[in-house]
């Protein structure tokens, strides 16, 4: 899974094999060593069912950045009816954060 970080802008990509993890496990990590004892750690995960979230969203705690998919918007995204899931957080002072989670298809595409 990559991780890019522009101004205003997350963006997660995942190829096939981290998007079968994720299917089957619900979420996908790496942790990114920064020095002694430092590290972050990224990760995306699928909200239960119930949740009402109607779009991809962010947290940020303790040196983690969660992604959250709602879990209709996962399956889509696993399932291969999209290629991309896009989604706004609003921020306190500032513009919205653009949350971007989208399958890698390589060199080939």
């Amino acid at each position: 899974m990559k991780l890019q970080l522009t101004p205003q802008a997350l963006r997660l990509r995942l190829d096939e094999a981290e998007l079968a993890a994720f299917d089957q496990a619900g979420q996908l990590s790496h942790t990114l060593a920064l020095g002694p004892g430092q590290h972050l750690t990224y990760a995306l995960s699928r909200l239960p069912e119930a949740d009402p979230a109607p779009g991809p969203r962010v947290r940020y705690a303790a040196g983690t950045l969660q992604v959250e998919l709602p879990a209709a918007l996962a399956r889509q995204l696993v399932a291969g009816e999209v290629v991309s899931l896009r989604g706004e957080l609003a921020v306190t002072n500032g513009p919205a954060l653009r949350i971007v989670v989208e399958k890698d298809l390589g060199p080939s595409h």
